[in-house]
Order: structure tokens, then C-alpha cells, then sequence
């Protein structure tokens, strides 16, 4: 009987152990599936992302430093410490703070190793704002090109597309360019009725842009004098085209 009675305990306290384990796993799932539905934190390396739910928004590669010298850089910040906020097209955030735009491939990366690189699926993600500047990829008849979002509308929006020119030795001494080097650039651009088109900080661009027709054109020039605006300022633009369904 005594025995009996040890194993019927012993089955109790089995029993009693794996039902706290089952609920415990259950509330770790429920835990991570509300958090994965959130902003995830920094300290989630991209590594794991692209092993997880993530994967679909970018896959990671390896790179090796080239072993000829060349004066500047083919990425837009001199840094990598730059802090981002990454919004996905199924409504996702997160916050990574080693982001950079290769310009010679127009391409969002991450750095996420010494010699490895994470390469981001801009066709997953809708907009990555680095240090406050936004970047977005753009399709046009054209392709699709990753471009910085100066303004944005369901209207219209004016981008800004930065790239990279190789500027090679010369043996020339009047020259006096001894290596090669990288040199930057950068030209605006708008996006209007599915099109992109090159756009200048100028009064005619700004006029076929904005009006179109000889009333509006004659407001629009009229508000710009009001309120003492320049056609080559890209502030003054934004605040118009802000403002421009009370012009």
C-alpha cells in the first residue's frame, strides 16, 4: 500500500511539473509574437533577422576591402554609426544603428560584421529614414532607383538621388591628381503621375511642375512674391507645395 501510495504521488508531481512547463512555453510564444507585431529592439542584429522573420527583407553577403588605395568612398556617410528606423511594406519597424548607401550600387546596407554586409530588400521595405532623411526606392518607366525623399505627396514628391563618379590618376604633372579618387554628386529629380523626371530649384521647373495653366501659373507667382519666397530654395518649395490647395 505504501508503495502504491509513493507512486501515486510521484505521478501527481509529474503531472503538476508539465503542466507549468506547457503554460510557461505558451506564455513565452504569446510574449514573442506581441513583440514581433512592435518595433523590434536595436540589439536584434540583422544576422538573426534574416534567419527569422525578417529574412524577406534583405539577405546578407561577404566583402573584401579592394587592395589598391583610392581617395574617398562609395558610401554616402563617412560613418557607419548612423541611426535608422526601417519601415516595412507589412507595416514593421525597426531601429538599426549601422546603415549606409552604397552609391556606386544604390543599395541600403548594414554592416554587420567586419567583413560582412547585410543588403537590404527594398522591395520589402517601404522607407528607411537614416538620421532623419528618408530614402525610399522609386519605380518609373525607368527602373526602380533608391532616392532621398525631399517631399512627398500622393501628388508629387521631389528626390534627390545620390551617386558616385571615379575620377582616375592622371600622370599629367599640370593635372596633379597622383590617385584615383571618388567623388560625390548628387541631382534632384520629380515624381509625378508614375514618372520621374530631372527637376531644378529654378522658377521655369517650379511653374510646369506646380500649374497648368496661365491662372494658376499667375497665383502661384503671386504667392511666391507675397510671402518674399525663392524659387531655389528647397524649404520654400516644400512650403509650398504643403500649402498649395490654399494658394
Amino acid at each position: 500500500m505504501k508503495i502504491k501510495f509513493v507512486l501515486s504521488v510521484l505521478l501527481l508531481l509529474l503531472l503538476s511539473i508539465s503542466y507549468s512547463y506547457s503554460q510557461d512555453a505558451n506564455q513565452r510564444n504569446e510574449t514573442n509574437e506581441t513583440a514581433n507585431q512592435g518595433v523590434l529592439i536595436n540589439g536584434q542584429t540583422l544576422v538573426g533577422a534574416a534567419n527569422n522573420f525578417q529574412s524577406s527583407y534583405g539577405a546578407s553577403t561577404r566583402f573584401v576591402n579592394p587592395p589598391t588605395r583610392i581617395e574617398g568612398s562609395i558610401y554616402l556617410y563617412d560613418k557607419w554609426t548612423n541611426y535608422a528606423i526601417v519601415e516595412t511594406k507589412d507595416r514593421k519597424r525597426f531601429s538599426i544603428n549601422n546603415v549606409n548607401l552604397n552609391l556606386r550600387r544604390n543599395r541600403i546596407i548594414s554592416k554587420i560584421g567586419q567583413d560582412s554586409l547585410f543588403i537590404f530588400n527594398m522591395e520589402k521595405v517601404n522607407k528607411i529614414i537614416i538620421d532623419g532623411k528618408s530614402f525610399k526606392r522609386i519605380d518609373s518607366e525607368v527602373g526602380g532607383r533608391i532616392f532621398e525623399l525631399l517631399f512627398e505627396s500622393d501628388d508629387v514628391s521631389i528626390l534627390k538621388f545620390h551617386k558616385v563618379k571615379l575620377i582616375e590618376s592622371s600622370a599629367n604633372p599640370m593635372v596633379n591628381r597622383k590617385t584615383d579618387r571618388f567623388v560625390k554628386k548628387e541631382s534632384l529629380f520629380a515624381y509625378q503621375d508614375g514618372k520621374v523626371f530631372d527637376f531644378k530649384l529654378r522658377k521655369k521647373d517650379v511653374l510646369k511642375l506646380i500649374t497648368s495653366n496661365e491662372t494658376e501659373e499667375s497665383k502661384l507667382i503671386e504667392y511666391y512674391t507675397k510671402n518674399k519666397l525663392s524659387y531655389k530654395s528647397i524649404k520654400d518649395l516644400r512650403q509650398v507645395l504643403s500649402s498649395i490647395n490654399t494658394i
